[in-house]
């Protein structure tokens, strides 16, 4: 048994034994009895669990785990599942204390920004991600550090948030990730044939840890999708991480990840634009102005819009690979996106000021 399939069984065997033991210890999320469609309670914070298959997996490639690019990403993840774990914990006893159908925020929202940013200043400065390129050109080192710690903010909420129906963020990561591994083994390998020693051993770790994160993704896609559990907060905090994380590591992958995941970078950029500029409150206050909410008035199906969000992120991940080694094809494709997706809101939403406002906000949770 090679140590690939080795890979994958611990994957699994901790994903199946996260749903028993959060049975067991009776860590479940008890639905509200007006959520439609209906349904019983699943075990819940399966982001921990999935944090765990990740590890787990990565020592079956000591000579990854062990690399020093990996140290910094496995302590921000320590520190990430671990103070999401904490909040999500303390905000479902705290509902449970309230008999609340919501969780309730018992961390104030700047201090969840406050300490995503102390974790990710550790991160940045210890694997050095300061120093990065952009289309060829250096970016001077302040710039550099005020890039990336926004890029990660991006990254790590735009998942969040977009995480509305069960597996969302689990599916659209793994095409992150497999995009991820993909340009790297089809593209730049091949493309750069003198490259560094040093630099060949950092995207074996980028592969390495790429593919292992989009088997876990899958696995819980199939997890969350009926649902047999939720990842919370944990897990999609986890996988922004990760996915900001890999496509800065050895360069070259930033405009692939950019445009495969565009529909909820995008969609995060707007809702913080509405909230500030149009709606004159916090960007860290949530609100039913998300993509999906207003898909959801139109389709009332969740279904149809979690298919929608796949399908179009495939096709933007087989668009972008066909491009190869060219950059400012990427550049091209992603002004397009961008032109498309925020100049249709602007028309509809603030031109026509169409109602987006959800007849039953309740039915999409």
């Amino acid at each position: 048994m090679t140590h690939r399939i080795r890979a994958i069984i611990i994957i699994i065997c901790i994903a199946i034994g996260g749903l028993h033991i959060s049975r067991a210890i009776g860590l479940l999320d008890k639905p509200w009895p007006d959520i439609i469609p209906p349904r019983k309670p699943v075990p819940t914070l399966q982001g921990i669990f999935l944090y765990v298959a990740v590890v787990a997996a990565l020592t079956q490639f000591p000579d990854v785990l062990r690399h020093p690019a990996t140290r910094p990403l496995l302590v921000g993840w320590w520190l990430m599942v671990l103070f999401n774990f904490i909040d999500e914990l303390l905000a479902i006893r705290q509902a449970e204390r309230q008999w609340s159908p919501y969780l309730i925020d018992v961390i104030p929202s700047w201090i969840k920004l406050a300490i995503q940013l102390l974790i990710l200043g550790f991160v940045i400065y210890k694997a050095g991600l300061y120093d990065i390129q952009v289309m060829g050109y250096n970016i001077p080192l302040r710039l550099g550090i005020i890039v990336v710690v926004w890029w990660f903010i991006v990254f790590i909420n735009a998942i969040n948030r977009f995480d509305y129906a069960y597996g969302q963020a689990s599916w659209l990561s793994a095409i992150g990730f497999a995009s991820i591994v993909a340009l790297v083994q089809w593209i730049v390998i091949p493309s750069f044939p003198d490259i560094s020693a040093w630099h060949a051993v950092v995207l074996k770790v980028v592969t390495t840890i790429g593919a292992i994160l989009t088997i876990s993704s899958l696995v819980y896609t199939i997890v969350e999708y009926k649902p047999y559990g939720l990842l919370r907060d944990v897990g999609s905090w986890f996988y922004g991480f990760s996915l900001a994380y890999l496509a800065l590591l050895g360069g070259a992958k930033i405009g692939t990840v950019l445009i495969v995941l565009a529909l909820p970078l995008f969609d995060f950029i707007r809702v913080v634009i509405n909230r500030i500029f149009v709606m004159k409150k916090s960007p860290l206050k949530g609100d039913y102005t998300h993509l999906h909410h207003r898909l959801l008035k139109l389709w009332r199906n969740k279904s149809e819009i979690r298919w929608f969000i796949r399908i179009l992120s495939l096709v933007m991940a087989v668009l972008v690979l066909l491009q190869g080694e060219y950059r400012w094809q990427k550049v091209v494709i992603f002004g397009i996106l961008a032109w498309l997706f925020f100049g249709t809101h602007i028309y509809l939403y603030w031109i026509k000021k169409v109602s987006f406002e959800l007849v039953n906000h309740k039915k999409w949770e």
